[in-house]
């Protein structure tokens, strides 16, 4: 007599008397074996036998051998354990001991690694950000300066002029002496014969005079 044994999980030290050729494991109940744990599907698998041979088909779960590995099918050997989600089972004659379980950690299917970013770090980001204001800032005050010094340069001098109400002051233009082969005379400056009229009665007074010269001794200033 052999025994489908449960070495592990929430079934534990249950055994399937194995009487026939077939057997169906999963998790729905009307199956020969219902087993509820974590990864057993609901038709797992199919156990058979053929003579002396035992042979474990995979159905709509994987099986694993002893040492965790999957397969599609497993050519059983009495006594060996494999796996059937978290399951540990086995195929014993019904007088032997139990085995332990494999102290086999079953691969789990590796997650595709994340892909690698490109993005730039937001420190190198904002440091490259205030170089480049910073350098901005640098080339504008160059341009206010170079603007500034050839404005100073072509700028024409201002001509001071007196603004007091006593008199006003002229602006007099030299014009450029030429200079000829013969020595320069000392030439005296002209007397100022200009005549300062201050008062009204001056100015009446000048104006009957300079009448009075050119003959028009009718005509009076009042």
């Amino acid at each position: 007599m052999f025994e489908l044994r449960v070495l592990n999980g929430q079934h534990q030290g249950a055994a399937l008397p194995l009487v026939g050729e077939q057997w169906s494991i999963g998790s729905a109940a009307q199956h020969d074996l219902a087993l509820d744990d974590a990864g057993v599907e609901s038709l797992h698998c199919r156990l058979q036998r053929l003579d002396d041979s035992w042979t474990l088909n995979a159905e709509e779960g994987a099986v694993c051998d002893e040492e965790g590995n999957a397969r599609p099918g497993i050519d059983l050997t009495l006594n060996t354990a494999f796996l059937l989600g978290s399951v540990w089972l086995c195929v014993s004659p019904a007088g032997d001991e139990w085995p332990s379980v494999p102290a086999v950690i079953p691969k789990q299917p590796q997650a595709d690694p994340e892909p690698v970013r490109n993005d730039v770090p937001l420190k190198k980001v904002k440091s490259r950000s205030q170089l480049l204001i910073r350098t901005t800032g640098i080339i504008a005050g160059l341009l206010v300066g170079v603007i500034g010094s050839a404005w100073s340069l072509t700028r024409t001098p201002a001509i001071a002029m007196d603004q007091s109400p006593g008199h006003m002051a002229s602006v007099t233009v030299e014009a450029p002496v030429e200079t000829s082969p013969t020595p320069a005379k000392i030439i005296k400056p002209a007397a100022d014969k200009r005549i300062r009229l201050t008062s009204a009665d001056a100015v009446r007074h000048q104006l009957g005079t300079m009448l009075s010269d050119r003959l028009l001794t009718d005509v009076s200033v009042e």
